[in-house]
């Protein structure tokens, strides 16, 4: 699942493209290069899933190469959609190869998988840093 702080940003999502968006409250700081985020799910039973960290990029400017996961991970330039009738949608989407960054994190709290029910590895995620970049998307066209 997705959140996002816009509520028509959510509405649009989840009626037009059937993703699956949720408001949430979120919170965003920058101070030099560490972004302080704070995000709590809203309108949710029980207790609103919270995630709240702070990240700052911690090495160069990289384009990740094929075949890597980081490649996997960034150049997707469609998505795949499923309605409630099983018609599955395509949307294409246009961007430039992503300018990646190692980055470090430092994790306040962190309910949003405990909150599905979904244990997260004891292990240090994976993270990338990308400044913010324009992306282009085209209207759903049914597949099937």
């Amino acid at each position: 699942s997705l959140d996002a702080g816009n509520p028509l940003a959510v509405l649009g999502a989840r009626t037009v493209f059937h993703l699956p968006y949720f408001f949430a409250r979120m919170h965003i700081q920058h101070r030099q290069e560490t972004i302080y985020y704070h995000s709590q799910r809203l309108g949710t039973r029980g207790p609103s899933p919270i995630y709240e960290a702070m990240y700052h990029p911690n090495g160069p400017v990289f384009f990740a190469h094929h075949g890597t996961l980081e490649y996997w991970l960034t150049e997707r330039y469609c998505l795949y959609t499923v309605t409630e009738k099983n018609r599955v949608y395509r949307v294409d989407i246009q961007h430039g190869p992503w300018p990646l960054q190692p980055a470090e994190q430092t994790s306040k709290r962190n309910t949003m998988a405990s909150a599905q029910g979904i244990p997260l590895p004891d292990q240090p995620p994976l993270l990338h840093f990308a400044r913010q970049q324009d992306v282009l998307f085209w209207p759903l066209h049914r597949i099937l």
